[in-house]
């Protein structure tokens, strides 16, 4: 548990100071499940155990595989589409959320005195969708950022816990 919460520390630290560097790291992992789930499901097209069509399972690998190399061929280029493409479908999610929240605002105008709440985190949530979508890498910069400092977070408390499991083992 200790090692593993140093490890987190590490790894939180590095996402949080080289978000960039992190997110190519990301995509690049991608890249390797990508190119061996292409193999496996060529393998499993050749010797007929696809649990479905041989030539989809063919042409999936076939796609797969291509992905593998599209991404290690310009990892810089995929991380960033890849995190866009992330960006933008968090956005999209964050928009139609805080539409339907002033929607519901306005349906509970009368009847709720909640209403300011929904109306505001409506509000809050189109402005932080449209913050997003016009500067989508900055935006996944700034993710891994905070996904850095959660897993120095998290770390930490797994730190604390090794200690503690290692006083109770002390003790019995």
């Amino acid at each position: 548990m200790l090692l593993r919460g140093i490890l987190a520390i590490i790894l939180g630290l590095f996402a949080f100071f080289k978000p960039a560097c992190m997110l190519i790291g990301i995509v690049q992992v991608m890249g390797v499940f990508f190119l061996l789930d292409g193999v496996l499901l060529i393998i499993s097209a050749i010797t007929g155990h696809t649990g479905g069509s041989r030539w989809l399972a063919l042409l999936g690998g076939i796609f797969y595989i291509l992905a593998g190399i599209a991404i290690f061929s310009s990892p810089l280029l995929s991380a960033l589409v890849t995190q866009a493409f992330v960006i933008y479908l968090m956005a999209f999610f964050v928009l139609v959320t805080g539409i339907m929240r002033i929607a519901t605002a306005m349906r509970l105008w009368k009847t709720s005195d909640h209403k300011w709440l929904l109306l505001v985190e409506g509000i809050i949530g189109i402005i932080f969708a449209v913050i997003l979508i016009q500067s989508p890498i900055v935006s996944a910069v700034v993710l891994m950022q905070i996904v850095g400092v959660i897993a120095v977070v998290l770390a930490i408390t797994m730190i604390i816990m090794a200690f503690g499991l290692r006083k109770l083992a002390q003790t019995m």
